[in-house]
C-alpha cells in the first residue's frame, strides 16, 4: 500500500495498454507530430525535432543509479561525470525549447545537487519544490 502523500497515478494494465497503443517509437517518429510521447533514446529523438518547436518539458531523467528500463541501461556515475553527462542533454535540448518554455524536471534528493546545478548554469530557477520548475530564459 503506498502512502496517502504519494501523487503517482495508477491505473489497469488495460488502461495502460490504451495510453502504450499512442505512443510513437523513435525509430518512426518524423519531427512533425506534437503532443505525442515518443518512446526511444532522447538524443537520438532530439535530433528529429525542429528548434523552438518546445513549450514544456518534462523531464525524468535518470537518478545516477544502476538501472535497466527495459533492456537500456544507466550505470552510476561519479558526480563529475553525472554533471557531464547532465550538461550533454540540456545541451541538447536547449535549442528545441521555445523562448517562454518552461521545464519540469524530477529527481531525487541525491542526483538534485547534480542537476539543479548545472540547470542554474542554463536557466532560471522558478520553484525549487519538486518537480523543479525552469523557465528558458537564459542568463
Amino acid at each position: 500500500m503506498k502512502s496517502h502523500l504519494n501523487k503517482t497515478i495508477d491505473f489497469s494494465l488495460e488502461d495502460g495498454k490504451q495510453y502504450l497503443n499512442k505512443v510513437i517509437n523513435a525509430e518512426d517518429y518524423n519531427g512533425e507530430n506534437f503532443n505525442c510521447t515518443i518512446c526511444g533514446d532522447t538524443f537520438k529523438v532530439l535530433k528529429k525535432m525542429p528548434d523552438k518547436s518546445v513549450d514544456l518539458l518534462i523531464v525524468y531523467p535518470p537518478y545516477n543509479l544502476d538501472k535497466n528500463f527495459h533492456g537500456n541501461g544507466f550505470k552510476k556515475r561519479n558526480l563529475d561525470e553525472y554533471a557531464l553527462y547532465t550538461k550533454e542533454w540540456i545541451d541538447a535540448v536547449k535549442d528545441k525549447l521555445k523562448d517562454t518554455a518552461s521545464i519540469y524536471v524530477c529527481c531525487d534528493w541525491k542526483s538534485a545537487l547534480v542537476i539543479g546545478t548545472v540547470l542554474e548554469e542554463n536557466f532560471i530557477l522558478r520553484n525549487k519544490k519538486r518537480p523543479w520548475l525552469f523557465d528558458k530564459i537564459e542568463i
